[in-house]
């Protein structure tokens, strides 16, 4: 069936390089959208896009082509934008595929796709509602927030580190939200989309940190599952329970966690106003969603650290109700983030009067600052912080991306110097059961897998398509490559036993050394070295008095609460050590493996340096005959012309001849004509009679030659028309 589906979409014609490289688009007049310009971005972006695995979007200078997976007729189409004058840097579609934005160096156009194209109308255009979107500057990255009800909110990242949020339902002048960070930004990306909190969060890399910070204004509504809804519930009331463990009695953590858990109460009470949405309609796999609305206050915006790790670009993946996960890069190495806690609307505020106060038991004074200090490092460390699971590192230099698949929640692609590698995330389903189930040895379920899908330079576009019971990767660069991924499935079912072209192993885990596995443990223990410093201050006496019961006091606290950092970090250092331990094994296993197995990769490059041995003699002799057939081409003689041909050219220049003679005649009677112009009489009324008779002998024959003109005048611009014409 692979087959098939090869032959569906290599007949289709989106994909002929039929345009010149260069556009130069001419600027309305009035008009402040700037000239656009080649994307000037380190990293390629994405210009082709598949929707619903039945339809391919791929742009090509300032057009979007369009056609369907059809086997059995071919297709075309362009998508109408108002003006396309700007050349597309690369193509972005939501989640339902409701929206698809073509994005320039600065202008934005964003198409609103019919459910199914019709490639049957006799237009070459799709027409749909569009929008346009100018006036935020160069851009670096683009998305969409999918919780957002009808989808409808795209997000962007300028080279200024400003984020804009337009929803298309409301307005493309005026954001919803603007954020402006002030620290230079790499990338961005949502959580999970299916996990509230997370989903209501973006997520920023710089160059040694990742952050967080809430994207929602007072007026935004979500889509969301009731089930998703029920999750938040528990996470609130579990978020609750473990303030009230660390801290007892009231805090303002443990408000501000109550007042998170009546936001996803009054969530599941508004299921009640049945008003639902659907996406998915021509998928396999429809859903439906529940439109709510949080009614949060307008969030701050302030940023908060929560990884000590940089990136150059983070994607989200795995999307489930339950934790979020997140991937990100930088240079070759892919790092691998967890968020079980769902907390993202519990806020810390700076308690406005600080004080001492009585301890519930013994006696003394409890000095407010340090439960102050401890519940802010608790909402820092526990509650707002990314758990850091692994690094691997790739067999390639240079810089990479990450790429969300559309409809594919279970692999995302990593992009590193042309090369195209796929990451299938199976154990996110494992992790999740084992979560449930409370089991130990949760981490050990974490091995993603690698399959090399296409390498090389000039990468314009890729996409993963699944039809026919097979799944394929078309990659768009000077040719068009189609891949197969699920190879070894349909090998046999059809019974033939064929190799993969690019990858032999497309599913063996990865057994990359992993790159730094102790920097987030090292990065802890710094944080414990800078949070806590116990001194011993020799001037201080053992008396009974309030001072030194407050720094008995204080310092007992500090004690507690370094010896609790220590603990859990005791705790991620022997669960690290223990998972680096068997992965290092693994490694040992699969050296021995290879070792045993070289006399197989002796033989295969002997049979390698055989065939490039007969490609070169094959190069050789085709060059030999290519030589031979110019040079008889170059020896063959002219063939002579035949006595019509011969005939036919001597009437023409003839014909020439006579048009040139009769040009002269016109010259020579033209400047007689001036000649007569400039001719005045010295005295009025006074003529020699020569003169006189030369004049009027001029004249006649000035009126025989206007009168020949006339009568061969058609003849004259007839004659000239054929010369023109033969020569």
């Amino acid at each position: 069936m692979s087959d098939e589906l090869i032959s569906s979409i290599t007949k289709q014609l989106i994909f002929q390089h039929s345009f010149p490289t260069n556009f130069n688009f001419a600027q309305e007049s009035g008009s402040t959208i700037p000239p656009a310009s080649p994307p000037a971005a380190s990293i390629p972006h994405n210009k082709l896009v598949c929707r619903n695995n039945s339809e391919l979007f791929f742009a090509q200078e300032n057009l979007v082509r369009c056609c369907t997976i059809n086997p059995i007729t071919s297709n075309y189409k362009l998508l109408k934008t108002p003006n396309a004058n700007f050349e597309v840097v690369f193509l972005e579609i939501n989640e339902s595929g409701t929206f698809l934005a073509i994005v320039g160096d600065q202008i934005i156009d964003v198409v609103s796709l019919p459910p199914v194209l019709n490639t049957k109308q006799k237009s070459i255009y799709i027409e749909e509602r569009h929008y346009r979107i100018t006036d935020v500057g160069k851009i670096k990255k683009v998305l969409w927030q999918s919780v957002v009800a009808n989808d409808s909110m795209l997000v962007i990242l300028n080279e200024n580190s400003e984020v804009f949020g337009f929803d298309l339902k409301k307005s493309v002048k005026v954001p919803s939200v603007k954020i402006s960070f002030c620290e230079k930004i790499n990338s961005i990306a949502f959580g999970s989309r299916s996990k509230i909190n997370d989903a209501l969060k973006l997520y920023a890399s710089t160059d040694d940190q990742i952050l967080s910070v809430d994207f929602y204004n007072s007026s935004t509504r979500i889509a969301v599952s009731e089930s998703a809804i029920n999750v938040a519930i528990d996470d609130s009331q579990n978020t609750i329970e473990t303030i009230k463990e660390k801290f007892p009695g009231q805090s303002v953590l443990l408000t501000s966690a109550k007042t998170q858990l009546k936001v996803y109460e009054s969530l599941h009470h508004q299921l009640s106003n049945n008003l639902r949405e659907m996406r998915g309609l021509y998928t396999d796999d429809p859903y439906e969603l529940f439109i709510v609305e949080p009614k949060l206050t307008t969030a701050d915006y302030n940023p908060r650290v929560v990884a000590q790790i940089g990136a150059d670009d983070l994607v989200s993946f795995g999307d489930n109700e339950h934790i979020g996960l997140l991937a990100s890069i930088k240079g070759d190495t892919i790092s691998y983030f967890l968020n079980i806690l769902g907390s993202g609307l519990v806020k810390y505020e700076e308690p406005k009067q600080v004080g001492y106060a009585k301890p519930k038991k013994g006696f003394g004074f409890v000095d407010s600052i340090d439960e102050a200090n401890a519940e802010k490092i608790f909402w820092e460390q526990d509650l707002n912080s990314l758990e850091f699971l692994q690094s691997e590192k790739l067999p390639f230099d240079g810089k990479g991306y990450l790429k969300n698949l559309n409809g594919c929640d279970d692999k995302f692609v990593a992009a590193i110097d042309g090369s195209l590698v796929v990451v299938r995330c199976q154990w996110v389903r494992e992790l999740l059961a084992d979560l449930e189930n409370d089991s130990i040895d949760s981490l050990d379920k974490i091995k993603p897998t690698y399959n090399l899908l296409s390498s090389g330079k000039d990468l314009q576009g890729f996409a993963i398509v699944a039809k026919f019971d097979s799944e394929v990767g078309v990659i768009v660069r000077d040719n068009l490559e189609i891949v197969t991924i699920n190879a070894d499935e349909v090998l046999e079912s059809e019974g033939v036993v064929e190799q993969l072209k690019i990858d032999e192993k497309p599913f063996v885990p990865s057994l990359a050394i992993s790159a730094e596995p102790f920097a987030e443990i090292e990065s802890s223990l710094k944080t414990l070295q800078n949070s806590y410093s116990l001194k011993n201050d020799p001037n201080v006496k053992l008396e009974p008095t309030i001072e030194v019961l407050e720094k008995l006091n204080k310092d007992s606290l500090a004690t507690n609460q370094a010896v609790f950092g220590y603990s859990v970090f005791a705790i991620k250092l022997q669960s690290r050590t223990l998972a680096q331990l068997k992965s290092l094994k693994l490694q040992v296993e699969t050296l021995k493996n290879l070792t045993d197995n070289t006399p197989y990769n002796d033989e295969i490059d002997d049979r390698i340096g055989k065939f490039s041995q007969k490609q070169e003699e094959l190069d050789t002799r085709m060059k030999h005959i290519q030589s031979k057939i110019n040079d008889q081409m170059y020896k063959g003689k002219n063939v002579p012309l035949s006595k019509e041909e011969k005939q036919y050219f001597e009437e023409i220049n003839a014909w020439n001849k006579t048009t040139l003679e009769l040009i002269d005649q016109l010259k020579v009677i033209s400047e007689e004509v001036e000649e007569c112009k400039e001719l005045k009489p010295t005295v009025e009324g006074e003529y020699d009679e020569k003169v006189v008779l030369e004049n009027l002998q001029l004249q006649q024959r000035m009126k025989k030659l206007i009168t020949w003109l006339k009568f061969q005048g058609s003849e004259i611009h007839d004659l000239i028309e054929r010369v023109s014409i033969k020569t």
